[in-house]
């Protein structure tokens, strides 16, 4: 099962280490609380499989960026010539999206318990102008 989605990125680098704190998704504010989402002005806990908006932002945050993966005695890790990229992609792990390969035409992304394979239609890659990449 192939499925679509598109996103961008942008950021200014200001540390070495970047951690990804808040966001907002379709109006809403989220920060981050113990490895979970949880609107700001509450402390409920968003689940990933039950709000759609949260998660096709996640996995869009999954696939826009230029990380790749490395395996280590089983353990899979991101590298990333953009601390930004990575400061993303590991927000998206760590709330359930996660990226897994990528190849010249696609990325595979797990999501809850199952893999997914997004097939990439066009890239466009990051430049002064636009100030973004899309995928």
């Amino acid at each position: 099962v192939s499925t679509q989605s598109t996103g961008d990125k942008t950021g200014t680098l200001t540390e070495n280490e970047l951690v990804f704190r808040k966001c907002s998704i379709e109006g809403v504010k989220y920060w981050t609380n113990d490895g979970y989402l949880a609107e700001e002005d509450t402390s409920n806990t968003t689940e990933i499989s039950s709000n759609q908006h949260v998660k096709d932002f996640l996995i869009a945050m999954s696939l826009c960026h230029s990380v790749f993966t490395t395996e280590n005695q089983g353990v899979l890790n991101y590298e990333a010539s953009s601390p930004d990229e990575k400061a993303l992609v590991e927000a998206a792990a760590m709330f359930g999206i996660k990226f897994m390969a990528s190849s010249r035409n696609s990325r595979k992304v797990r999501v809850e318990s199952h893999l997914d394979r997004y097939e990439f239609l066009h890239i466009l890659p990051f430049d002064n102008t636009r100030k973004r990449m899309s995928i």
